[in-house]
């Protein structure tokens, strides 16, 4: 999964944050349509034999969104787990593929966290006298322009 956060609450009045899988369904959509007796939306699911499925019961493995640009956007999410080397990252570990555990292996996922201080990637002075503040509530403002006051917005209630 890709996590993001932004200190925005003092331009727009909430914190922005997001958290996304880089799959077309979360495991945990596919436990729920399980759970629910309903398919799994066309294209998003494979069998054990990479197949696709619409059946979570036959559930193995899942496709990245947004095609082979999901698929770049995953796999630079399961590199950078791989540079920190504590363990298996991801599907990989011995909690997610219990028949085949290795001995020894720790049994957590490895993960990779950056945070960046605002101040480090901002310049001391913004174009036009502008403040961080102005940059952000304009980006945001746009996104609510005219006709689209009910743009979801992550963060935003």
């Amino acid at each position: 999964p890709h996590t993001w956060a932004f200190p925005t609450k003092s331009a727009i009045g909430y914190n922005f944050v997001l958290d996304v899988a880089t799959s077309c369904v979360s495991n945990g959509k596919v436990k729920q349509l399980k759970r629910e007796g309903k398919k799994l939306p066309e294209g998003a699911c494979l069998d054990k034999d990479g197949q696709p499925t619409t059946d979570p019961a036959e559930f193995h493995a899942h496709n990245p969104f947004g095609g082979h640009k999901g698929y770049g956007l995953a796999l630079t999410t399961e590199l950078f787990s791989a540079f920190g080397g504590g363990s298996l990252p991801s599907f990989r570990c011995n909690h997610m593929r219990k028949s085949t555990a290795v001995e020894g292996e720790k049994s957590s996922p490895n993960f990779f966290f950056q945070c960046i201080h605002p101040d480090a990637i901002g310049p001391a002075e913004f174009a036009c006298s502008r403040s961080r503040d102005e940059n952000i509530a304009a980006v945001v403002a746009d996104v609510l322009g005219p006709g689209n006051d009910a743009a979801r917005i992550p963060g935003r209630g």
